[in-house]
């Protein structure tokens, strides 16, 4: 990095650099199994930085897999909103959500994850909720979501034949019906 760079530029350049191979580290290995030192070599740090920026590995992971919920579905119960529910899974299948992905990995052995993936999921589910017209509404966002979620499970954690040959355009064809059917 050239040296006319200021030192809080310097900074944040390297606690983003962190904070994606941390992504990446409890991605891959979920909380138990990622390490300090293994986030610190493949940030290209030494680990008495990931600790100066972060304070704890619980921190880090915390910031690591913070995920915003769903942008709110567009469009209202009709097909604007089964193409909107369809694209947002659709950005899921092509670009690795790895912050949801640590979550995802973790949740079982960490109850906070577990809270924290509800939350993230409930949120998006009440926001859907309202563009859906039925008495089970919250059922049907519900329903909706863990199908999302069940599929970047299937794909990128546990790599099912099916979802990891398949293109993004094929499953969002085979889904169509479905999520039209959850949403009208």
């Amino acid at each position: 990095m050239p040296e006319n760079v200021p030192w809080s530029a310097r900074r944040e350049l390297g606690r983003a650099r962190v904070l994606a191979a941390a992504r990446r580290q409890f991605s891959e290995f979920g909380y138990d199994g990622a390490t300090i030192r293994g986030i610190a070599a493949a940030a290209g740090v030494d680990p008495a930085l990931v600790t100066r920026y972060f304070r704890s590995k619980e921190l880090l992971f915390q910031e690591a897999t913070a995920i915003a919920p769903d942008e709110p579905a567009g469009g209202t119960a009709g097909e604007d909103l089964v193409e909107s529910l369809l694209a947002q899974i659709g950005a899921k299948l092509d670009t690795e959500p790895t912050a949801g992905l640590a979550m995802l990995r973790t949740l079982m052995t960490r109850p906070g994850a577990a809270d924290q993936v509800r939350k993230t999921i409930a949120l998006s589910g009440k926001e859907l909720s309202r563009s859906i017209d039925a008495d089970d509404a919250e059922v049907r966002a519900s329903l909706i979501g863990s199908i999302s979620t069940g599929i970047i499970v299937g794909r990128y954690i546990l790599h099912l034949e099916g979802l990891q040959e398949t293109s993004t355009e094929q499953i969002l064809e085979l889904l169509r019906p479905c999520i039209r059917s959850l949403v009208q």
